[in-house]
């Protein structure tokens, strides 16, 4: 849970526009307060976290459920694990 300086509970319209303005300074596109759950998911995940790690630290019941409904797999993921056809097949 996140507080204000006196305490208080977030209202929800101030955090969308924090998040707006922050996504703004970043030069991103704005991503809303749970794309942030999404995006720890899928950069923990490139950056080779377990997924039983990232499954507990986002309070999942399962890491089937953070693979399937958080994690992204990226294009230069697939292009780093990419495997050529000759060096499985061999040489010989």
């Amino acid at each position: 849970m996140f507080v204000n300086s006196y305490g208080d509970t977030l209202a929800p319209g101030n955090l969308k526009r924090d998040m707006a303005r922050i996504c703004a300074a970043a030069g991103v596109r704005e991503l809303p307060i749970h794309g942030l759950r999404h995006t720890y998911a899928s950069l923990s995940g490139a950056a080779g976290v377990p997924v039983e790690v990232v499954s507990k630290q986002l309070g999942h019941a399962s890491p089937a459920f953070t693979l399937a409904q958080y994690r992204t797999v990226f294009v230069t993921e697939r292009e780093k694990w990419a495997l050529n056809l000759s060096d499985l097949v061999g040489s010989d």
